[in-house]
């Protein structure tokens, strides 16, 4: 499977390439040069079992099913519930899709988790480190602070507005633990936080 740039002016790339370059080099985005046919999930199929499917179709050779199976676990084992994002019936025609069932209770659990097995899977395949820094006015980065948590091959840096957050936002973003999440607290705005980190 091969990645190109939106912008059509970089070479293609493999999956692996394209996880940890993030922009292609004329700053495009990388997209699939072709999109494969994923089967629909069959009644009962763990949630895991289907991101792994969906995961493998793009990443072709690039990764094992053994490799994406487990890391889809992984991320998926901290849920509060075994189908992970349960439809809930609220009335005849209505249904809800349940995102808040992650260690941070945010919906951006459900792709952080993932993000963050994937990151130390593909770095530890290429013989990588990798220090990862976001800013966030709160979800994100409790969110991602529980996801690169222990990551062997990456670390995490986290910039969000000093007492511009709310106490359980900044409690998921501070009290991990880990020894590669790193917090920091600037006296300024969202704004001035996501600058600098797009600087870098």
């Amino acid at each position: 499977m091969k990645y190109i740039s939106t912008r059509g002016q970089s070479e293609p790339v493999d999956f692996l390439g394209a996880c940890l370059a993030g922009l292609a080099p004329d700053g495009g985005l990388y997209i699939p040069e072709a999109y494969p046919q994923i089967d629909p999930a069959k009644p009962g199929e763990p949630y895991a079992h289907v991101a792994a499917r969906v995961i493998s179709a793009f990443a072709g050779d690039a990764l094992t099913w053994d490799e994406v199976l487990g890391l889809c676990e992984r991320a998926y084992s901290s849920f509060a519930h075994q189908s992970v994002t349960p439809l809930t019936q609220s009335g005849p025609a209505n249904w809800l899709l349940e995102l808040h069932h992650g260690p941070t209770l945010a919906f951006k659990d459900v792709a952080m988790q993932l993000i963050g097995q994937l990151y130390d899977l593909v770095l530890g395949k290429t013989g990588q480190r990798m220090t990862i820094m976001c800013a966030t006015s709160g979800d994100t980065g409790g969110a991602a602070a529980a996801a690169f948590a222990g990551a062997k091959h990456a670390d995490l840096v986290i910039l969000h507005p000093f007492e511009r957050v709310s106490p359980i936002q900044r409690l998921f973003m501070t009290t991990t633990g880990a020894d590669n999440v790193l917090n920091l607290a600037l006296e300024t705005d969202f704004d001035e936080c996501q600058t600098i980190v797009k600087s870098l």
